[in-house]
């Protein structure tokens, strides 16, 4: 059965263009005056008391979040597994996260009226309703969060406005208990050291894995790195911690990491394949793909899963399963540069299992996946008007609607009871 004929590719524009917007542009406007300031800082004092406290954010039947509304105020919703949704009566704005049991959340706050970027992060515990916030260094911005799957820890990658010989950025790492920061920069005399969006952090909670970038450039992705933050490592240059490459910059075009932070799946096209009916020159990237590898961090042993070599492709959305065994991938075939059949599929390390079409309309491209109960998929559509996020229970492939708005991000996947 074929889905709805959908330009797949048209995903670069609201994913890797605005991820490159986030963490590989300058802002079109001028950044307000910078006043160094010697690291982040942190406020323990709980936040001023709403009138109505909010509603816990994971129950045991929750199973993500996601934001939802005007991009002033997105609020935060949860779902759970029949579809329901519940406002949590916070603002979620672009780049919030939430820790793998649902118990912390953090949300970027203090945004910049002409960039749009967030100065502080509220950092917010559901179970106890404490909260703190922490303050980036002055004109430096928030790129991207991720909490430790113990969670203990905030990992952020702050970053400043381009310098005469490099760009200023560090990774603070937050503990949660006591809300206190440690900063690690780089600086001028480390100007060939780059930055990394956080993706997550490995299975012990030690090392923090990033994907390397140039700032400021549309070099696009510069291999995946891991940083080994012990626990009780004191502020320092970045480059006094210990790194290790992942994954170089040529053997992926996309990622994901498990939940528990043991595996890493990765995409990427065979040397000299090219999928019927797709032609690169028709587009800023080579965005095509065929195989779909697994990577397990901690040995640094890799296979590959998947590989189409009968004209077709994979789309760049993937995902594990909550217990990191299976991987929910979508492949088809290109007509036109268009993805004219796209069908959802499950790898459980030795077989393959079709789980049914894409949720699709005409005009519809794939955006997001995300893989939060064994039995129920999350999966996110834009049209280039509004987005649709949808419900798919693995059993059927019946893909149900839960929301559709103009702005619609996924946050994370929440498990509350593994």
């Amino acid at each position: 059965m074929s889905t709805p004929r959908h330009n797949s590719l048209r995903w670069l524009l609201p994913g890797l263009l605005l991820g490159l917007t986030l963490a590989c542009t300058l802002p079109p406007l001028a950044p307000p005056a910078r006043t160094p300031t010697p690291s982040a800082t942190s406020k323990t004092a709980p936040l001023p008391p709403t009138a109505t406290p909010a509603p816990t954010v994971t129950p045991a039947a929750n199973i993500a979040l996601y934001s939802v509304g005007s991009p002033e105020r997105p609020q935060l919703y949860a779902v759970d597994t029949e579809g329901a949704s519940s406002n949590r009566e916070r603002v979620a704005h672009r780049g919030s996260a939430v820790s793998r049991r649902g118990r912390w959340l953090a949300l970027p706050t203090t945004l910049d009226a002409h960039s749009g970027y967030a100065s502080a992060i509220e950092v917010r515990d559901t179970d106890t309703g404490r909260a703190f916030t922490i303050d980036l260094t002055a004109g430096f911005w928030l790129f991207e969060m991720a909490f430790d799957p113990a969670e203990t820890r905030l990992a952020l990658l702050e970053m400043g406005w381009p310098e005469a010989d490099y760009t200023p950025w560090a990774y603070i790492i937050v503990d949660l208990a006591e809300g206190s920061t440690r900063r690690f920069a780089n600086s001028a005399a480390a100007a060939d050291h780059l930055p990394g969006q956080p993706l997550g952090w490995t299975a012990d909670s030690q090392m923090l894995l990033v994907n390397a970038f140039i700032p400021y450039s549309d070099a696009g992705m510069m291999g995946v790195y891991a940083y080994t933050f012990p626990p009780e490592m004191a502020s320092r240059p970045i480059t006094e911690v210990t790194q290790r490459l992942v994954l170089s910059a040529p053997d992926y075009r996309e990622q994901r990491l498990s939940a528990n932070g043991a595996r890493m799946l990765y995409l990427n096209r065979t040397e000299g394949y090219m999928p019927t009916g797709y032609d690169p020159t028709e587009f800023m990237f080579d965005a095509a793909v065929n195989q779909l590898w697994v990577l397990d961090i901690d040995r640094d042993e890799r296979e590959m899963w998947v590989e189409i070599t009968d004209g077709g492709a994979l789309h760049h959305v993937a995902a594990f399963s909550p217990d990191g065994t299976r991987v929910l991938f979508a492949a088809g075939d290109y007509v036109n540069n268009e993805f004219d059949t796209l069908t959802f599929q499950v790898h459980d390390g030795d077989r393959v299992t079709s789980i049914g079409p894409a949720p699709l309309a005409p005009g519809d491209w794939l955006i997001d996946v995300a893989w939060c109960h064994p039995d129920h998929a999350l999966v996110l559509t834009w049209n280039a008007v509004r987005y649709r996020l949808h419900l798919i229970p693995l059993s059927t492939g019946e893909a149900v609607e839960i929301a559709a708005e103009d702005h619609i991000a996924l946050l994370g996947c929440v498990y509350p009871d593994r």
